[in-house]
This record gives structure tokens, sequence and C-alpha cells, in this order.
């Protein structure tokens, strides 16, 4: 998948970014014309663009951890992002992804001579894509105003991770439930929670019976909800000027954390079944088409592709720069760092399969129960415990940050880009309109922490659980499906749109 799609994709996204050098949406607007001698690899190539925006309205959770520089930041290296992923399958999408990134980069340069007004008039069906680019810039700020809730998280772990003993290792608290906490992880005995499981659900998210009780705003996570955005803004108050200087260290301290946890858990007990655990295939999965689906979502959501920021980012490069380098650069680090936190979350999860005498795979989870549940399970039994937690946790929040001020970012460069000095006649400073994106984002944020059930969890497909004993009703799918829907809409409504405004023949 990285060489079928992630390479490819990402390349065209540098090449629209750097060559346009404008943000997803009106450098999508502008790329179509570079093609008009190869017509069927055009249309074939919109249709890909089409898919993949429709594929990034499904795409929420782990934020994608591009790296600004003030004037070259694709070389950096990448790291993983937080969350959980949910993405559907676009196999006609793949196909022609690498397609439509050989025409960009082939006609690159082809049509010098007009500028994006003779563009749009002379093909007027091509300014269809501008709400292609407004579909990623709209599921970027979605996964912004929810990804800070993360960030919160990670706040409020660091913060009670320097207490003693720590509050998620006994069930001695009066957040526990009588009868009902256990020390370890509990596997046969459906009745049991584990204390840190507990701890992330009835002290952190002080959740209720279901998501049709709200039961009001978590003061605490409501405070550091409003820290987190103050980080956001001092990270991209200046652009690339300020995100450069900040990604020099939020881009190298997880790796660092990274090999130390690594050293530190290959020599605990059970690391090696952990390990074996991920570097052994069932090769029987390759059958499954949901292994493939996984494999494109990772792909997707570790480069951070269709998100927008890529593009948003790649404009601020030199003209000349060297994208094929970059692009070899980042995909290929992206996949040698995922290798590296594998090694380090599965011989972390092997000691806890050893300590509660478990099969790994019983230990092993996905989505926030792994870095909320598991891993503060195990910082209670290890070795200096009191210095691995902390720097586990500040390591999750430079993970978040370099993801969410990517993604802000895509919103601010996307209004600069359409109303760049009505909106500096309004604002003054491009300062003062990225406190106003902060400042919505957070109001959206809101009710992400409230009492209800993870409310953020109801944007998954399949029927919507939180964990295995709550189903949300049928009205909280049908209004996650409208969340989903909010990004890709723009697409046909903006054909739509624009097929009514303009006369004349659509090529």
């Amino acid at each position: 998948m990285l060489f079928l799609c992630g390479i490819p994709l990402l390349l065209m996204e540098y090449a629209i970014g750097q060559y346009t050098r404008l943000g997803p949406v009106h450098g999508l607007a502008q790329i179509c014309p570079l093609l008009k001698d190869v017509l069927e690899e055009y249309l074939f190539g919109l249709r890909a663009i089409w898919i993949m925006s429709g594929v990034s309205s499904v795409i929420k959770g782990h934020a994608h951890a591009p790296h600004q520089g003030s004037s070259h930041w694709a070389t950096a290296s990448p790291h993983s992002r937080v969350g959980f992923i949910n993405l559907g399958h676009a196999p006609d999408g793949l196909t022609a992804m690498p397609l439509l990134t050989i025409s960009v980069t082939k006609a690159e340069g082809s049509y010098p001579t007009l500028d994006s007004n003779q563009r749009s008039k002379r093909y007027p069906f091509l300014k269809l894509l501008a709400w292609v680019g407004l579909a990623t810039v709209v599921i970027s700020f979605m996964l912004a105003t929810y990804y800070n809730v993360l960030m919160t998280w990670a706040l409020y772990y660091l913060f009670h991770s320097f207490g003693s003993p720590f509050p998620w290792q006994s069930c001695n608290n009066t957040w526990n439930a009588v009868g009902n906490c256990s020390t370890g992880l509990p596997s046969n005995a459906s009745d049991l929670k584990s204390a840190s499981q507990q701890f992330f659900d009835h002290k952190l998210l002080e959740m209720t019976n279901g998501i049709e009780e709200v039961g009001g705003i978590r003061w605490e996570l409501f405070g550091l909800l409003v820290l987190t955005w103050i980080i956001t803004y001092l990270c991209i108050f200046k652009g690339v000027k300020s995100t450069g200087k900040v990604v020099y260290f939020t881009a190298t301290f997880p790796y660092f954390m990274l090999f130390a946890l690594l050293i530190n858990n290959v020599q605990l007990p059970g690391a090696k079944d952990g390990i074996l655990f991920f570097l052994l295939p069932d090769w029987g999965k390759l059958l499954e088409v949901q292994v493939w689906v996984n494999a494109a979502a990772q792909i997707f959501n570790s480069i951070g592709i269709a998100f927008g920021s890529m593009i948003s980012m790649a404009s601020y490069n030199k003209f000349s720069n060297n994208i094929l380098r970059d692009t070899f650069i980042v995909s290929l680090s992206n996949s040698a760092t995922s290798i590296l936190a594998g090694f380090v979350i599965f011989s972390g999860i092997g000691y806890m399969a050893h300590i509660h005498n478990l099969p790994v795979e019983d230990i092993a989870t996905d989505g926030p129960g792994l870095v909320f549940v598991v891993y503060p399970e195990a910082f209670s039994t290890m070795p200096v415990s009191k210095l691995w937690a902390p720097l586990f946790f500040f390591m999750l929040l430079c993970l978040g940050l370099d993801s969410e001020f990517a993604m802000v970012e895509v919103a601010v460069t996307c209004i600069m880009d359409g109303f760049g000095p009505k909106v500096l006649r309004v604002f003054k400073r491009k300062e003062l309109l990225v406190v106003a994106v902060c400042a919505v984002g957070f109001l959206l944020g809101i009710p992400h922490i409230t009492r209800g059930i993870l409310i953020s969890s109801i944007v998954q497909y399949t029927p919507a659980r939180y964990g295995k004993s709550y189903t949300y009703p049928q009205w909280a799918e049908v209004l996650g499906w409208f969340l989903s829907l909010i990004s890709i809409v723009w697409i046909p409504l903006g054909a739509a749109h624009e097929i009514w405004k303009n006369k004349g023949p659509l090529l």
C-alpha cells in the first residue's frame, strides 16, 4: 500500500502545493488545466480525486504529522498519530491515483502563461475541484476540533502521573465501582473492570449510562481544553515561522522517547512474546479484504494524505524544491517509525501479558484503550514508573501537537487564499484570524468533554459501540452519518452550483 497509494499520493500533494503556491481549495482548482492534452488521464484522475476526498471523509482519529519548517519542512521525520481510525474501501481510487500523480508531475509547467482567472474562464468545469479541496479542509478542521480532546486527555494523565501512587493503580478510590474493580486486567469475568479502565471511564470521562444523558461539562477537561488550544495557537500564530521552530523539538523528542522505552521494555519479562506476536505474520489474513483496507488506512492516516495539510505546507516550499526526494524521505521514514513504535508497543504488551498470565492477543487492543488503559496499567508495575509515565504522556502531547497545528493551518491557509484582503481588513493581522479559528475549534470541541459516552465515536461506520457493553441508539448513528457527510457533501453541492452558474460546454 505504501508504493501503490502512499508514495504516489504524497508526491501528488507536494506537487500541487509547491507548484500552485496555494492551499488545497485553490490549489486543486488550478491543477487540471495542466492536463489539457491528456483528457482521458484527466477524467480518470478527476475520479480518483473525487474518491480520495470521499475516503478522507470517513477517516477519523490519528493525526498525521507533517513537519513544518520555516523554509523546508518536508524532510523532517514523521511519526505516528494518537487515536483511532476508520476508512472506507475505494479500490478504484487506489488504481487511479498513481496515474493522476504521473499526469500532474509530467504536465507541471506546461501552461505557465495562464493565470488563475484565465484558467477559470477557459476551463469553467475545472472549478469543481475547488470543492474537492474544500472537503479536505472541512475534514481536517473536524478532526482538529476533537483531536485536541485527545491532547486534553494526555495532559490530564500527565498531571495525575506525578501523584504517588498512581490514581489508576488501586481500587480504593471514590470513582471505583464497589465489587466491580480489579487491580489486574480481567479477561473471563465480564463484570469486572481493571482499575485503569475505571479511572478512564469514571474519573477522566465520568461517563453517564448513555449518549442520551449528556450529564454536563467536565470542567477539569474544559480547563485543559482551553490550555491545549492556547498551546496550539502559540505554535501556529506566526505560520510556518513559528511551527518550524516548535517542530524541531516536538518531532525529535518522541524519537528519543521511543528508543528509551524500547531499551527499557525489551529488558522486561514477557517482552519477547509481544515482539514475536508483532513480527510473526498470519498469512491467512492476507486473504481478508479488511486487512488491506486497514493497510490503506494506515498509509493515508500516518502520512497525512487527503487532509489538505500536505498541500498547505508544500505551498511554502521553494518552487524548485526536490519533491521526489522529499516524498521518499517522508514515506520511508514514516514506515520506519511505525515499525519502531510497533516494537515499543508490543514489547510492553508482552510484559503485561506475562504479568497477568494472559495470551498476548487478549491484551492487545486498539483505540484509546491502548494508551490510556493498558499502558498506564503497565507503568504501575514497571521499574522507575515515576519517570516513564510522565515522559510517555508528554510524548503523546508532542505527537498530538504536531498533528493539531498542521490541521488548523489548513483552515487558516484556505481562508487566506480565498479571502486574504477582506480578512485582513476585518482582523487587521493574520494572528487575530488564527485566534478566531482556534476559538471556533474550541467551541466545537466542547461537546466532546461532556459526560455523555464519547460523542466523537458516533462518526464511525458499522454499528457504533463503546467498548463491548454499550451500543449507540439509532438516532446517534444517523447523527454520525450526518457528521461524516459534512465534509464530502461540498463536492456534489459545488458541482451542482458550478454547472448551474456557468453557461456553455462543460469541457
